[in-house]
């Protein structure tokens, strides 16, 4: 099974009583990945990766590949199994939970999603990073249970996708990017403590 995680844009969702410019598809800024090398942003250079490339480097292809290979059908117990599921979580805050809503709805009508997978909106309310960076946080036995109402286990949990920002809102680029790097981090290894054979993470 090839599996390919999706970024949904979701352009055209109502806010309140406010009409949206659905014609609208530009801002005007320059996408990172369309920055030429000899550009800079705020002293960064564009590009996806190291170098101004949106290539990913080989030893991190190869690594990613081989840790797909782990992702196989398992059983409530984490072990390998032709007749289990495979778990897809969603993490982060409100914004999390919109988008990941309107990706569950792509994917309820695409035939070449495998039936195994088992889709989790994870995205709760006011979750910051800060907030899910605790071990203790409620955000996580919430998202367990969510888990469970879909009928799998934590153990059967292999990909996720990542999406969270700082709680400070004064912040700017890059104060705001540096202020995430460790809550992020720090979530992500709870997540990989609660989800043993979580192989994959989109962020």
């Amino acid at each position: 099974m090839k599996t390919i995680l999706l970024q949904v844009l979701i352009g055209c969702m109502a806010v309140s009583a406010v009409a949206q410019n659905c014609q609208q598809n530009s801002v005007g800024i320059t996408a990172l990945s369309d920055m030429p090398t000899t550009v800079t942003y705020q002293g960064f250079q564009g590009g996806l990766y190291p170098g101004g490339t949106n290539t990913r480097p080989a030893s991190h292809e190869q690594a990613g590949l081989h840790r797909a290979l782990a992702v196989v059908p398992r059983d409530v117990n984490g072990q390998p199994d032709p007749h289990g599921r495979i778990g897809f979580v969603g993490i982060g805050a409100s914004n999390t939970f919109a988008q990941w809503g309107s990706f569950e709805a792509l994917a309820s009508g695409d035939p070449l999603v495998n039936p195994i997978l088992v889709l989790v909106n994870g995205g709760q309310g006011g979750q910051s990073a800060e907030v899910i960076s605790d071990p203790g946080a409620q955000y996580w036995n919430n998202l367990e249970h969510r888990i469970s109402l879909h009928g799998i286990s934590n153990e059967q949990v292999q990909v996720a996708w990542f999406l969270e920002a700082a709680k400070a809102t004064n912040l700017t680029f890059p104060e705001h990017s540096m202020e995430l790097r460790r809550p992020a981090s720090e979530a992500l290894k709870i997540a990989q403590s609660r989800f043993p054979n979580l192989a994959l993470v989109s962020i």
